[in-house]
C-alpha cells in the first residue's frame, strides 16, 4: 500500500475519505516516543474509535 502513490499514507487517506470517514495518523518518527503512541490508542479507543496500527509485531501488517 505504501508504494501506491508518491506519499506512502495517500491509499490509506483516499480510503477513509471515500468511505466518509475523518481520521488521524500517528507516525514513526525520530521525535516520536513509544509514549505518543499510548496516548493517541487509548484516546482513540476511550472516544470509541478503532484503531489500525502497522507493524505493531512483526511484518508491517494491518490490526485492528
Amino acid at each position: 500500500m505504501f508504494n501506491l502513490y508518491a506519499k506512502p499514507l495517500e491509499a490509506y487517506q483516499r480510503s477513509f475519505v471515500a468511505a466518509g470517514r475523518s481520521f488521524r495518523i500517528l507516525e514513526r518518527t525520530p521525535e516520536t516516543k513509544q509514549e505518543d503512541f499510548i496516548e493517541f490508542i487509548t484516546a482513540e479507543i476511550d472516544q470509541g474509535r478503532p484503531v489500525i496500527a502497522l507493524g505493531i509485531i512483526g511484518p508491517p501488517e494491518a490490526a485492528l
